[in-house]
């Protein structure tokens, strides 16, 4: 079974260019591109497991269990600053495969330069509150510290995180025009150099003792000089994604952001789900609970990468197939989705709870660091269950309905945060996990798959249409 998929993901790869004027040609296409996305993808997160098997260890050593617990915490808090961009990043990706969709050269250049004008102005202002208004705003309140290095390291990092945050989301709108070129392999090349510069700049980090906020920002960095050399180089090919000078229309701005409104709430409420935990255990259990947590996160993260990286590719091929109203090969491309995180990623959360302590011992050389039997299958449970939520997460998405996860999805999310925050000091990480969990990401895994299926039924006109038979 595996060699004959093997044989057909390589007849995928290597088939040459289909004719796009037929429904059955661009839906070989969209697979071939997929296909594509999804091996360099892999590849991207293969570096990250090495990467990862580098740089925690190393950085778990070099900061100690307290100051690591707060790279974590904060990285995760950071992370909820995915809403400041607006969405105009899912904005411009689903505009451009619109564009393309239809050979609209003029349009493209019009949403690039809109979307760089929001994003530039967003990127300033979070640098100006990091600089300006964090020191006055009492941070040591919100996070369980005791290291007298990690209170003085506090603002500085967070203030470091913030801008690094923000410049790695206005040169994030690159990946998108690649994304939106159905070219995500480009974007997952560029990542994979970037994760190996990053590496480099960690490891000269720990080498002259440069402390948290330039470990913190090393993180990045690599990602942010890679991919902005990536997005001059395809501007200088590609005349009609360069941004014009003075090109920045009300219409077209306010357009993305209306797009991108909905698509903040739906990254919000994934983003809840997959963050909060962090938050919460440092808040109202202590930092250096964290850690064993994050460990484990890693870990499900790196044995799962393959169906985050072939689910995640298919985002623009969605956005093709609904501009077009192929229905069928959304319908039979989402079960495909489906079946492929039953087949793989089960398997991988019984490994990781057989030998899930064995290896992160293994792996950190810290006793401290491993975690208990609660806190490692709850994680388990915990993670896969959000990627099973990914798969209409992401169809949805691609197709542009982002309305329903920003309305139950936020209100589902909202309440297992909720009661997570009150349960922690009760029943601890064992109990957060599972709130997250069973409140949280199940229902709303639920949900999605719902409306995922209403919106095809509503949709499926074509579903007599002679390609709708063919793979």
């Amino acid at each position: 079974m595996p060699h004959a998929r093997l044989k057909q993901l390589a007849a995928i790869l290597l088939r040459r260019k289909a004719d796009l004027s037929t429904e059955a040609g661009r839906s070989q296409d969209r697979y071939r591109r997929a296909a594509w996305t999804s091996v360099a993808s892999l590849a991207q997160r293969m570096t990250n497991i090495g990467v990862g098997l580098v740089t925690v260890p190393l950085a778990l050593n070099y900061l100690g269990l307290e100051r690591f617990g707060l790279w974590m915490t904060l990285t995760g808090f950071v992370a909820f600053l995915n809403f400041a961009d607006m969405g105009v990043g899912v904005g411009l990706q689903n505009a451009l495969t619109a564009c393309i969709s239809r050979d609209d050269k003029a349009g493209p250049r019009r949403y690039v330069t809109g979307a760089f004008a929001v994003v530039g102005s967003v990127f300033l202002t979070l640098t100006f509150i990091a600089l300006v208004v964090l020191p006055f705003l009492p941070l040591q309140d919100a996070i369980v510290l005791e290291d007298e290095l990690a209170r003085a390291e506090l603002l500085p990092t967070t203030q470091v995180l913030i801008i690094v945050f923000g410049l790695n989301m206005l040169i994030g709108l690159v990946q998108r025009l690649f994304n939106a070129m159905q070219r995500g392999y480009l974007a997952a090349i560029q990542l994979t150099l970037g994760n190996l510069l990053g590496l480099v700049g960690i490891v000269l980090t720990i080498h002259f003792d440069l402390g948290l906020p330039v470990l913190a920002a090393s993180f990045l960095g690599g990602r942010i000089t890679i991919l902005a050399l990536g997005g001059l180089t395809l501007m200088l090919k590609t005349p009609w994604l360069r941004p014009m000078l003075g090109g920045v229309g009300k219409q077209t701005v306010g357009e993305l952001v209306s797009t991108g409104a909905y698509a903040v709430g739906a990254q919000t409420s994934a983003l809840l789900i997959l963050w909060s935990p962090a938050i919460i255990i440092s808040s109202q259990i202590s930092a250096s609970d964290v850690a064993p947590f994050s460990i484990c996160q890693r870990l499900l993260g790196v044995m799962c990468g393959f169906y985050l990286a072939g689910v995640l590719s298919l985002w623009p091929a969605y956005s093709d197939a609904g501009a077009r109203g192929e229905w069928p090969w959304v319908r039979r491309t989402f079960r495909r989705t489906l079946r492929l995180w039953a087949v793989g990623t089960l398997p991988m959360l019984a490994g990781y709870v057989l030998l899930g302590r064995w290896i992160i011992e293994l792996w950190t050389q810290d006793a401290e660091a491993v975690p208990g039997w609660g806190v490692l299958i709850a994680a388990g449970a915990w993670f896969v269950v959000h990627l099973w939520g990914i798969a209409p997460s992401t169809a949805l998405g691609g197709l542009g309905r982002l309305k329903g996860q920003t309305l139950y999805g936020n209100l589902i999310s909202l309440l297992a945060v909720g009661i997570a925050w009150m349960i922690a000091p009760i029943y601890g990480v064992v109990g957060v996990l599972w709130a997250m969990t069973l409140v949280g990401a199940l229902p709303r895994g639920l949900a999605m798959q719902w409306e995922l299926r209403k919106t095809i039924a509503n949709h499926n006109t074509a579903s007599s249409s002679p390609s709708a038979t063919r793979d």
